[in-house]
This record gives structure tokens, sequence and C-alpha cells, in this order.
């Protein structure tokens, strides 16, 4: 009914055991004539089967405890959106979809390791089992040890069949359970080989090896819970339902893996420690991963939000979502910004004559510097002034605007890290044209008192 399950576990367990083989016996160990060492072939297979299911699934487990995490940190939200549509399952449904959606979280995908992972798991028990068709109990076909060891098993021929039966794992058949009957004891042992007394000494060597292997499996399920269940948000912890689920993690499947385990072979334990091996590395791994990820965005927010923050006194634009609107201007233009209204500035100075250019070239040398706000805008804001005086001593207005202008452009330039809105360079150019205003009036009653 399941073969199509069966073949493919067999297959792969059979590939891995053919290459094991080989590499052992290339190094001059003799597989074949050691019950031990074939025991550690087919040990090594049934932990490579275990790899090669795991690195299928990876892609999905690594969604999966993505998709666990990002609903920890939407429990929040997901709470609001039961509370208020309590009374609408749809619309809750709706809802719960959509959000979802947004943050890219696909409840199939998180299910689907656990769904791949029963199949392989029920498949590698029942091939197990089917090494060993003695009895006529649950998987038993009421076979002799001598049918049995001349039968296949799915992929594997009866001379294979013979090596899994006689290989031992540190002196327990890999296809032996405590709860086996004794009398199924002879299909491990060669024809004619095995006696009744040798029972005793079996069974002792399966208890020897399946009860350790039991315990350490339990408490690494266990503690393979923890480690997820620690990840989880104090809102998603609270909530009823994931709180059974976090003790049956954490207690009921470790207390079943005890209880059932009086069932499970050698070779099945031997799966089960290779997956929770694998899981703990892989959930080690992840998580720190995850924290990295997790620091280095927060890292870039509080970056951005840093450069992007207003000016002290400047209230920052928003979109009619109330999210702040970041304009960033290059450089090059807000130079060209610069020279354009200061070009407007140099015709104001030409008009207003020699007097009324110098005073006011220097002053709009001075509010520059102070616009700019930095040690460089203020040197530059200097420079300004020293060309516009001596351009006005010379007599020259127009070449007093100019070198004032010339001389605030590159204030303006220099200052060009600092980032500021076209707003505020106006507010700063109307300052300057209205004290240039009133050192021209100054000036003008000056020389009529002079020549009354």
């Amino acid at each position: 009914m399941l073969d199509f399950i069966y073949y493919p576990i067999s297959w792969i367990l059979w590939a891995w055991h053919k290459a094991f083989s080989w590499l052992l016996g290339a190094v001059g160990l003799p597989v074949d004539s050691s019950p031990n060492l074939s025991g550690l072939a087919w040990a090594l297979a049934i932990m490579f089967l275990t790899v090669t299911v795991r690195l299928i699934l990876l892609y999905p487990m690594v969604k999966q405890i993505r998709t666990t995490q990002k609903m920890s940190e939407l429990q929040p939200q997901i709470k609001a959106i039961q509370k208020k549509y309590a009374n609408d399952r749809q619309r809750m449904s709706m809802e719960m979809s959509k959000l979802q959606k947004e943050n890219g979280v696909n409840m199939a995908m998180g299910c689907l390791p656990m769904l791949v992972q029963i199949p392989v798991f029920i498949g590698l028990f029942h091939v197990l089992r089917m090494f060993n068709k003695m009895g006529g109990g649950a998987g038993g076909m009421g076979f002799t040890a001598e049918q049995t060891r001349n039968s296949g098993n799915y992929f594997f021929k009866p001379n294979e069949v013979q090596s899994f039966l006689d290989a031992r794992l540190f002196g327990a058949p890999l296809s032996g359970y405590i709860s086996q009957p004794k009398d199924q004891y002879a299909a491990f042992y060669p024809l004619g080989v095995y006696h009744p007394e040798d029972a005793h000494s079996l069974f002792v060597a399966i208890l020897c090896v399946t009860i350790p292997m039991l315990l350490i499996s339990a408490v690494a399920t266990h503690f393979n819970a923890r480690m997820s269940i620690n990840r989880q948000t104090a809102a998603a912890a609270a909530n009823p339902q994931a709180n059974v689920m976090n003790k049956m993690m954490l207690w009921f499947f470790p207390i079943m893996i005890l209880g059932t385990g009086v069932m499970w072979h050698v070779g099945l334990l031997t799966y089960m420690l290779t997956n929770n091996i694998w899981t703990f590395c892989q959930q080690y791994f992840l998580y720190k991963k995850m924290d990295k990820e997790k620091l280095e965005a927060k890292e870039k927010l509080e970056e951005a939000r840093a450069a992007n923050a207003p000016r002290p006194g400047v209230k920052p634009k928003r979109d009619k979502h109330g999210k702040v609107i970041v304009v960033e201007q290059p450089k090059a233009v807000e130079t060209a910004v610069a020279e354009k209204k200061l070009g407007v500035f140099s015709g104001l100075f030409k008009m207003k004559g020699d007097g009324a250019a110098a005073t006011g070239a220097s002053d709009f040398a001075d509010a520059a510097a102070g616009s700019v706000g930095d040690s460089d805008g203020a040197a530059a804001g200097s420079a300004a002034s020293d060309n516009a005086s001596g351009a006005a001593g010379k007599g020259g207005a127009a070449k007093a605007a100019a070198s004032s202008a010339s001389a605030g452009v590159g204030a303006k330039s220099s200052a060009a890290g600092s980032v500021e809105s076209v707003d505020a360079d106006a507010k700063a150019q109307r300052q300057a044209a209205q004290r240039a205003r009133q050192h021209a009036n100054k000036n003008r009653k000056g020389k009529k008192k002079k020549k009354r």
C-alpha cells in the first residue's frame, strides 16, 4: 500500500550502505567478516539516510523556523484582529490571511517539513522491521529463520538481508528491539548457530544499547523544544493554544519516546538520535544568523533615523499616512540653487551703490557663515566679507557683489556635507537682504548729513 514510500527509503539506505562498505573495505577493514564493522557500515548508512532527508528538507525547515519566529512577533496584531472580529469568523480569516501575506508568512510552508518527516519515519520503521519476518504479530509474516534469511526486503537482495541481520552495533542487532519475542532471535544468527541460551546475552545487549539511546533522544527532544520556545515573544507564549503546544513539545513528546521505545529498533533509534543532533545544530546556527540579521537591521534603522532626523526647530514633512518624507538633494543641485539665489543678491548690491554693496556683501557673507553653522562655513563667510570689503575699497560695487557672491557660493559648497532645506536657505537669504537694505539706508542718511 505504501510501497511508494518504502522503496525510495530502502534505495537510499542501500546506496549509503554500498558506499560505506566500499569505503571501509578500501582502508583495509573487513566489513563482510566482522559483525561489528558491518554494523558500523549499516549504522553510518542509516545516519546518512537521515542527513539526506534533512538536506532535502533544509529549505522548508528554515522557512518553518522563520515563519514560527515571525508569527511570534505578530502576536499583538493577531490578538487585535481576533478581538476586533470576534463575531465575524469570515472577516477574521480574511484579515489573518492579509496580515500573513503582507509579512511574507506562509503557514503551509511551515507545516511541510513535519508532513514529510512523518512518512519517512514510518517508512524507515517498516523497512527495518521487515528485515526480520519471523513471527505472526504486527509486521511479522510467519516466516521461519531460514525463510527470513533467504528472502529480500524491497530494494535489498537476500545476501544483503543476511548482512543486516548479522550486523551488530555494540553487540546488539540493528533490527532488534526490547519487546521483541525471543524466538525471533534465531534470525540474527547463521543457520544452525543459534542456541536458546544465547537469547539472554542478546537481550542484555539490546537493553544496554537501546536504553541510553532512548534517554539521549528524549533529552535531546526536550532541549530542542526548549531552544525553540525560548525564541517566542511574551505575547506568543501567553497564547493558550501556544502554551498547550509548548508543554506538549517540552514534556509529552519526550515521555512518549520513552514510553514507546520498547518497540523501536536499534536502527530506528540511530535515526532518531541523528535527527535530534541535526535539529540542534540547525537551530543553533540559524538562530545565530537570525540574531545577526536582526541586529544589522536595527543598526541600519537607527542610522536612517539619525540621517533623516529634522534640524532643531524645523518641522518634518509627512505624507497622508503620517510617515516622514525624506528628500535628499544632491550637492550639485544645492550649489546650483545657491548660485541662482546669490545672483539675485549680486544684482541687488549693484543697484544700491558702492558703499551699500560693500556693506551688504559683508553682511551676506556673515549670514552665509551663520546659516552654515560649522567651522568651515564660518571661515568661508569671513573670507567672503574680506573679499567684499577689498573690492568696495577700490570703488567696484559690482566687483564687490560678485566677489561676495563667489565667496558665498564657496561657503555654501564647503558646507555641502550638511543637508539643508531650500526653505531654510531662502529664509537666511531674506534676512541677509533685509540687513543689506538697512545698511544701505544708513549709508544714504550719512551721506545726506555730510552734504548739509
